[in-house]
């Protein structure tokens, strides 16, 4: 997030100063209040009602998927490349505020899976079309 304090620049912002910061790709312009930043908590909820909460997503997956997933490290299948693409991909995903099924990021990672060994391709497309396995 980007923050400035247009009132006075350099200058952190006391209450009547007009801020503007980023926050998902979207310039915001307010008077700073301590109420101001409610706003980043209604863009957060807006934006995760667009998508995924990151368990929502994790339940896409089987067991025995999350299993895999989460001790890759350890395991003697994976290729120390692959072990560190399985690390990155859960970092992303444990700090997202929402996972969306039709971002190419997410289609990408998931695709990855299958060419690890992880998912077939029917589970890969159960997981892109939402599918909560049985």
């Amino acid at each position: 997030m980007k923050f400035e304090n247009i009132t006075n620049p350099g200058a952190l912002p006391v209450d009547g100063d007009t801020i503007s910061y980023e926050v998902y790709g979207r310039s915001v312009m307010v008077g700073y209040d301590l109420g101001s930043f409610k706003h980043l908590l209604n863009l957060a909820d807006e934006e995760r009602e667009n998508g995924l909460s990151p368990i929502d997503f994790r339940r896409l997956f089987t067991f025995n998927e999350m299993l895999t997933l989460d001790n890759a490290e350890y395991s003697d299948t994976f290729t120390a490349q692959q072990k560190a693409t399985i690390r990155t991909a859960i970092q992303i995903y444990k700090a997202a505020i929402s996972i969306h099924l039709d971002h190419p990021e997410t289609q990408i990672l998931v695709r990855l899976l299958v060419s690890f060994g992880i998912l077939t391709q029917d589970r890969s497309d159960a997981i892109l079309s939402g599918v909560i396995p049985s």
